[in-house]
């Protein structure tokens, strides 16, 4: 009787240890943006005067108010695109959060809001 439990449990366990804490950061986004766990980037084309930037941003909860994420996920990007335009020596304009393109979708079964941020940052 215990010999069928530990056969049955055993792989159980083993498969929620190995995808049961998987990032729900999609595997295309880098990830080493190590001041906000909780976000990916992605450069997606890369000119003499600027980038456009992808950035996906998701936040556990299931009682979170959309608007507060969304504004997390805005200010998200805005750090991420400062961050990746000083490590090369330049500065960004300012960039405006009204003309980011977002997304956001609510999770239900997982209890969390994944967020899209997407737009051009150009340097100075």
């Amino acid at each position: 009787m215990t010999k069928t439990i530990f056969r049955v449990a055993g792989p159980v366990l083993l498969s929620v240890a190995l995808f049961g804490c998987r990032s729900p950061i999609p595997d295309q986004f880098k990830r080493d943006f190590l001041v906000e766990p909780k976000a990916g980037y992605l450069v997606t084309d890369e000119r003499a005067n600027g980038f456009d930037l992808k950035v996906f941003y998701y936040e556990n909860g299931m009682f979170s108010n959309s608007r507060k994420v969304e504004e997390n996920a805005k200010s998200t990007f805005v750090q991420i695109a400062v961050w990746l335009a000083s490590r090369i020596g330049r500065t960004p304009r300012g960039i405006s959060k009204r003309d980011l393109r977002v997304t956001v979708n609510r999770k239900r079964l997982k209890r969390r809001y994944e967020v899209s941020v997407t737009g051009r940052v150009t340097y100075r």
